[in-house]
């Protein structure tokens, strides 16, 4: 028999500030920008239907150039699907196009190349001179994927992630002013022998500072067209933890900009009961302190929680479901 455990918990926790959107591409009609004002233009055989920003491999969208080199750190989020239609297809580029064809000072992510899927920074003309790569397996086609990737030049890193899943990090010395200002494609390589991409960009977003992992986990559950904010900062467990003992205390630290009235907690092993994307209204039980031991765990058994955050004004933040398994 499944077990649903709730509590809500009262205070107020201190952490620090959260990532701000500076664009937004939801193609609900056209490829204009709904967080700022950089709006894009749809080129070649390219169309919006479905809220999707859809591509035959015979069109694009280019947004404006250089909305990234003035800023210390950018973060790019986005849900597409893709067709095989060759190697070397990108789902967004940075930079520019040199005399000869070639791409230069990009920044890029492309599902697919020979040996796998990866995103690119370069400083060069042309680009292929240095490169320094996050690099992935291939992606598989003709199905939802999320992408996040993270370009931070005040701490010198990268990070990419693929459905919530931290791929990996990478040291840079290319900075986000090294970037070409040209242009900003989607479904476009900033190489002119490069294909177009086949298939269809959901949403496009990006940020002036990183994602967290929680927002991250977040957004990839509620998907492309939420925009809920992620108020917790940590977790204890910490996410996917194995091993946990049957005695676990939780608990959790929000986002210091947040006056919280209190907190409303659901727990239990079965995940689709608290989905936070409003397929389910879990029941929530209450508490006074920020943490608490569910009492009945069972050994190897994988649990599933999820941390509501109720403001001054009642208004609610929700929590992605986060999980943990306890030790044999």
């Amino acid at each position: 028999m499944k077990k649903i455990y709730a509590l809500l918990l009262v205070g107020i926790f201190i952490n620090p500030a959260m990532a701000d959107m500076i664009s937004r591409y939801s193609f609900t009609a056209d490829a204009n920008d709904s967080a700022g004002a950089h709006n894009g233009k749809l080129k070649g055989t390219a169309v919006i239907a479905d809220g999707k920003l859809k591509l035959d491999g015979g069109g694009w969208a280019e947004l404006p150039g250089g909305m990234v080199t003035q800023l210390n750190c950018a973060a790019v989020e986005t849900w597409f699907s893709y067709q095989n239609n060759g190697n070397w297809v990108r789902v967004f580029d940075f930079g520019n196009t040199n005399k000869e064809g070639l791409g230069a000072n990009c920044w890029y992510f492309t599902p697919k190349y020979s040996k796998g899927s990866r995103t690119t920074f370069s400083n060069t003309d042309p680009g292929y001179k240095y490169e320094e790569t996050i690099d992935n397996k291939p992606l598989p086609e003709n199905v939802p994927i999320y992408v996040v990737v993270i370009f931070d030049s005040a701490s010198k890193k990268a990070r990419l992630y693929v459905n919530a899943v931290l791929i990996g990090e990478k040291n840079l010395t290319v900075k986000l002013s090294d970037i070409g200002t040209e242009h900003l494609y989607l479904g476009k390589s900033s190489y002119n022998s490069d294909g177009l991409l086949k298939g269809a960009i959901d949403e496009f977003r990006i940020y002036n500072s990183p994602l967290t992992d929680l927002q991250i986990l977040l957004n990839y559950q509620t998907g492309p067209d939420s925009n809920q904010k992620c108020v917790l900062t940590s977790v204890k467990p910490a996410n996917d933890s194995n091993g946990v003992s049957t005695n676990a205390a939780m608990s959790w630290t929000n986002d210091e900009k947040i006056s919280a009235d209190h907190y409303e907690v659901a727990f239990g092993t079965d995940a689709n009961s608290i989905w936070p994307a409003g397929k389910t209204n879990p029941a929530f039980i209450s508490a006074k302190q920020p943490g608490f031991t569910p009492s009945g765990l069972q050994k190897k058994t994988t649990y599933y929680w999820r941390v509501d955050t109720i403001d001054a004004n009642k208004k609610r933040y929700i929590g992605p479901v986060l999980k943990f398994t306890t030790a044999p």
